[in-house]
């Protein structure tokens, strides 16, 4: 029975080498539909070559617009501080108007043309040639 059991066993561990060794001639000498593995093997580099140019472009291009969307949004964040700190002096000029008694007067007199009592306005006008 010890001889059968080692037959068996030496049966599976000769075909193992069997296989192993004709996975290694296969691998020296394997055609891809007529095309050795020492043409195929520089193709498929150069390919994959080319696929990782394709990305590596692909993903400069997205790269530069990130850029020019960051300069932009800065550029708006810019002009937006300026427009607030101008609509804070627009309102701080509201507020001076409205409480400022001389301030009134003054546009008054220089927009409407008012005058206090007793004051002579003189107008000057251009002649016409």
């Amino acid at each position: 029975m010890l001889a059968g059991r080692s037959s068996i066993i030496w049966g599976i561990f000769t075909k193992r080498l069997y296989w192993h060794g004709a996975a290694l001639a296969l691998s020296r000498n394997i055609s891809f539909k007529g095309i050795s593995m020492r043409i195929f093997r520089p193709i498929l580099f150069l390919i994959a070559l080319a696929l990782l140019l394709v990305s590596v472009r692909q993903f400069m291009n997205g790269y530069s617009d990130w850029q020019q969307a960051q300069l932009a949004e800065e550029a708006y964040r810019a002009e937006l501080r300026e427009l607030e700190a101008e609509r804070d002096q627009l309102k701080q000029r509201v507020e001076m108007l409205q409480d400022d008694r001389l301030t009134k007067e003054r546009l008054a007199r220089k927009r409407l043309g008012y005058i206090k009592p007793g004051e002579l306005k003189f107008k000057v006008v251009k002649p016409d040639f």
